[in-house]
Order: C-alpha cells, then structure tokens, then sequence
C-alpha cells in the first residue's frame, strides 16, 4: 500500500507517498489540513485531479532520477527512483517525438516520452505496435525492431514474452485480437521494467519548495 509521511522543507508540508506496492493501489486518506486537488486512484499510474478541469499539462525531468509534473490548476507531482517507465508513465519506453506527442505525451526526459498517467502510456504503446512499422511483422521481428540487439538481449527478451503471453512468435501484431495485443503490450511493460519509486505532492499554494528548485 502506499503510505503518506508529513515532511516540513522551508515551511513547506509536503506529501511523500512511499509505494511499496504496485500501480493499481487504492486510494489512501490524505490529512485534510494539506489535501490538494487529486487523489490516489486504483487504476492511474499517477495522481488524478479530482477537479476534472484541473490537468496535467506539462512534464519534464527533474533532477538525475526524477521527473516533475505539472497541473494546470498550479500544482505539482515529483516521481523519483524507481524506473525510468514508472516516472515517465511510459510502460513501453516509447521515445518522444511525433508520435508520442500525438498518442498524448506532455513531456520528456531527454529522450524518452512522459505520459500524464498509466492508461495514456499504456495505451500508447498498443496505439504503436499497430502501426505501418509493426503491425505487418511477426512478433519476433517486431521485437527485434522494437528493442533492437545493440540496447538488449533480444533472445532473452523473446523468450520472456513467449513466457508470459504463450503466444507464438511466429503470428503477426496485425493477427492478433484485442486481448494478445494486450497481452503482448503488457509483457513489454514487464521486461522494459515497472518498478515504483517516491512521489513528492506539492500542492499549488505551497509551492515555496517549487520555486527555490524548479523552473521551466
């Protein structure tokens, strides 16, 4: 579950939610006296606004292992350690760019593409395997193109998706029904590695903390 400590930083209460589980925790009671404008849900990789015209609208990195998030109504969620997947929302380790920005990225890190929640990143990824550059290719090719041999070990990445879909290798992405390409998507999101770390909830009338440590 995830827990919530009070921390004091130049007069600042600050949120440090510690995730000791995965990305489908449920909520958890925030103290009303620095409640912000979002809770915890089950299904979102990140905080959601309560307030639905309150959204993400811009996200970069922070720090060597961070990233930070803005909200349009001023508030501010910081993601570090954990992996790289995790801070950026981004199951698939899609790199930003075109399509990325189009399949609903606010951000990057430098490289790779920041995604507002869990559902966006993951969709995004599925969005991409069925593109002119996969969906033709087997499984197999595909991962080859996907992660290619200079960045990872494809036959140990092969035989892992093989694993955990039982899916043959040999079936084109084109071929597949709604729930292998799920499948396939999700053993992707395995492999490239999901692991959660710290999340820092600045809420937008105390943002002190912000403005000594961040710009845009």
């Amino acid at each position: 579950m995830k827990t919530y400590t009070k921390y004091i930083l130049t007069g600042i209460p600050l949120l440090i939610a510690n995730n000791t589980g995965n990305k489908t925790n449920a909520a958890d009671k925030i103290p009303d006296n620095i409640k912000p404008k979002y809770t915890l849900t089950q299904s979102s990789g990140i905080n959601t606004p309560v307030d639905t015209s309150s959204k993400f609208v811009f996200a970069e990195k922070y720090g060597r292992r961070g990233v930070v998030y803005k909200l349009e109504d001023g508030s501010q969620i910081i993601r570090t350690n954990g992996t790289r997947q995790w801070r950026n929302n981004n199951a698939g380790a899609i790199q930003y760019g075109d399509f990325a920005r189009k399949n609903g990225a606010i951000g990057t890190d430098g490289r790779f593409a920041i995604f507002p929640d869990y559902e966006t990143g993951f969709k995004a990824l599925q969005t991409l395997l069925k593109t002119e550059t996969y969906k033709n290719l087997t499984i197999q090719s595909a991962i080859y193109t996907y992660a290619p041999p200079s960045e990872n070990n494809v036959s140990a990445y092969l035989s892992r998706l093989k694993h955990l879909t039982g899916i043959s290798l040999k079936l084109r992405i084109r071929d597949l029904d709604d729930a292998q390409l799920h499948d396939v998507a999700n053993a992707i999101e395995t492999i490239e590695g999901w692991v959660p770390g710290t999340e820092t909830v600045i809420p937008s009338d105390t943002l002190l903390f912000a403005k000594n440590h961040y710009t845009r």
